[in-house]
């Protein structure tokens, strides 16, 4: 909502690593929208792949 007070899409933040993200939080955005912050929230875990059940 920067020079506006309307909302409006200002930037999609993309993570560079997205295995595992649940959420992005918080998002902190300065006032003049020149910088952000944010902290990604990864769940990681074991997946293990079977095959010839029955």
């Amino acid at each position: 909502m920067c020079k506006t007070k309307k909302p409006a899409l200002w930037k999609e933040l993309v993570p560079p690593n997205r295995v595992g993200l649940l959420d992005l939080t918080p998002v902190r955005v300065s006032p003049d929208c020149q910088s952000y912050a944010y902290s990604p929230l990864n769940v990681l875990s074991q997946v293990y792949l079977t095959s010839g059940l029955r």
